[in-house]
């Protein structure tokens, strides 16, 4: 799996760390997948997004899940999410920009000038793109997230739609807290109407959903 993961197009740097703790004696493969600063001008530059993945098999589904902060540097820190048990998926973490090693901007000159959810949305989008060409080729796809790392995987599903990105074919956020006010969001007012109108129907502000 290392190596073949290791000639993908952009990936460098994979490494195997194993969860000696886990009764299944987990393998985790830790890599860097070359993105963007900013998917809107690719002449801007690129920097080093952080991924981790737990393969099961070639064939079975892909749970991808979407770091909304650090994702963690051991086998140990990567958690299983629940429907990454009850599918016996393949799982695939990648870490948020702007967090731990995956750094748009010089760690020591960080201005945030690249901290825009259409940006990690595109990230996300850029490396679906790229597994599902050249390693997961056949599989069915799921993207998830609890808390923070839930509205990344909410945000995806946005610029999914909006962006007409065929990646995922279930998005399944979890405890995603969006604030009342998303709706008035003064830099895309659509993004906070499509997830009130179309992700949070039936709902009310605040509700446990």
């Amino acid at each position: 799996v290392s190596r073949a993961l290791a000639t993908l197009p952009g990936v460098s740097d994979v490494v195997i760390d194993i969860n000696i703790s886990s009764p299944q004696q987990e393998r985790v493969y830790f890599f860097n997948y070359e993105q963007p600063i900013d998917h809107r001008n690719p002449q801007a530059g690129t920097f080093k997004q952080r991924l981790s993945l737990k393969y099961v098999s070639p064939d079975a589904p892909v749970v991808l899940y979407t770091n909304g902060y650090a994702m963690g540097d051991s086998a140990t820190q990567i958690r299983t999410v629940d429907l990454v048990t009850h599918l016996n998926a393949n799982m695939l973490s990648v870490e948020h920009r702007y967090f731990n090693k995956s750094l748009p901007e010089a760690a020591d000159d960080l201005n945030f000038t690249y901290l825009w959810t259409d940006q990690a949305a595109a990230d996300l989008h850029a490396v679906v793109d790229m597994m599902k060409k050249n390693f997961f080729t056949q599989n069915k796809w799921i993207s998830t997230g609890l808390s923070k790392d839930g509205i990344t995987t909410a945000l995806y599903a946005y610029y999914s739609d909006k962006n007409g990105w065929d990646d995922i074919d279930l998005f399944v956020p979890f405890g995603a807290p969006f604030l009342p006010a998303t709706p008035t969001c003064r830099d895309d007012i659509r993004m906070g109407q499509y997830l009130y109108n179309s992700c949070g129907a039936g709902y009310d502000a605040d509700s446990e959903m």
